[in-house]
């Protein structure tokens, strides 16, 4: 399970991320991000190398055009079955 919120002031924003096991409810990842609002696509992938991290993946395949499109590929195509 994944659970965020998103503060943001001017052009500042801050994001806290927190993903936890729901079998346990053992925590995987509590961290923010901070980045300027231009620089939105840098956070998306720190945010996704971050989150495979804490899924226990080492990293995106080679040629991936981005660690957020790999790792959110087959989670979008579960979400839809449900």
């Amino acid at each position: 399970m994944v659970e965020g919120s998103i503060q943001k002031v001017v052009t500042r924003m801050r994001v806290a991320v927190r993903a936890w096991n729901a079998a346990d409810g053992s925590t995987l990842l509590s961290t923010k991000f901070d980045c300027e609002t231009d620089d939105l696509f840098t956070l998306q992938d720190k945010m996704a190398s971050a989150l495979s991290l804490s899924l226990g993946m080492k990293s995106s395949p080679a040629g991936s055009k981005s660690a957020a499109a790999w790792l959110w590929k087959d989670r979008l195509t579960g979400f839809r079955a449900v």
